[in-house]
């Protein structure tokens, strides 16, 4: 049988063109408007903290309490991670941090209250904000979940090679290959000083060099109550941390697991000490 000629075949496969180019255009389409969907279902987030001396705001450059127990502040810096939202049935409601290179990965965050003035020797800049996305923004909030600390896989890393807010010298202890999770120090009026530094302990290492595991992870994960991250702010009280230690003596701590001036930080934050759990007292909601 003769062929068809040349313009009846391409006549004759103009509905088999139109129909896949209809359907790419469907499928392209359809694609963009699930983009659009998930993008509309996602919600920008801010949760503000503040760095507080009890009921006073924190400051570089001046003094708080009273008597022997009289301080001043020199530094006030920690990380924080695994931020959730809780909803009205206490699900969880995770916050996708929004990596700014700066104070925020993807991960990890860095609180800052300190401004290097005064006895402050830490960085000119602060931190009070913490930013990110939630996938399925809800109505109705009821508290806020988040753990002190920087994630093991983070953690035990080339401090030098990590990007911000990880490479800051002041917040690695080399000895642990590991971070600080919370540095908070000054000196009373009377040149006492008090010390506390809380991080990972008890980390051992590979053939290689590579931290294994740390039988004390000193991670502590605090829920508190809230309702309106949009108004709300999270106190960061330094009394608190500081309520239980005797500021008359030295009170210097690299969490260590027995050292008795560890206790009332370890306390404050609701991390187990000696075997003792306890409940955290220098994070809340006003």
């Amino acid at each position: 049988m003769p062929s068809a000629p040349r313009s009846l075949r391409s006549l004759l496969s103009l509905p088999f063109l139109l129909a896949a180019a209809c359907t790419g255009h469907d499928h392209s389409a359809h694609q963009h408007d699930e983009e659009d969907m998930a993008a509309s279902l996602s919600s920008d987030v801010t949760l503000s903290f503040q760095g507080v001396v009890g009921s006073e705001a924190f400051a570089c450059g001046r003094s708080f309490g009273s008597g022997p127990g009289m301080f001043q502040p020199a530094d006030f810096r920690l990380y924080l991670s695994e931020i959730k939202l809780l909803d009205a049935n206490g699900t969880e409601v995770p916050v996708a941090l929004t990596n700014d290179g700066k104070w925020q990965s993807d991960r990890v965050a860095l609180l800052d209250f300190e401004d290097k003035t005064g006895d402050c020797t830490g960085t000119s800049e602060t931190n009070t904000q913490i930013r990110g996305k939630v996938a399925a923004p809800t109505a109705t909030y009821t508290g806020l979940r988040f753990t002190v600390g920087v994630p093991f896989v983070d953690n035990h890393q080339d401090r030098a090679a990590a990007p911000a807010p990880l490479n800051l010298s002041a917040m690695f202890w080399s000895w642990q290959s590991g971070y600080k999770f919370l540095r908070a120090e000054g000196k009373t009026t009377s040149s006492v000083p008090f010390v506390a530094h809380i991080g990972s302990t008890g980390c051992t290492k590979d053939g290689s060099g590579q931290v294994v595991s740390c039988s004390s992870p000193n991670r502590a994960t605090v829920t508190i109550p809230l309702t309106d991250p949009s108004r709300q702010t999270v106190r960061v009280d330094l009394a608190a941390l500081l309520g239980g230690s005797n500021l008359a003596s030295p009170a210097e701590c690299h969490s260590e697991s027995d050292k008795t001036e560890c206790g009332p930080y370890f306390k404050a934050l609701g991390l187990s000490f000696m075997g003792q759990a306890n409940t955290q007292s220098v994070f809340r909601v006003q």
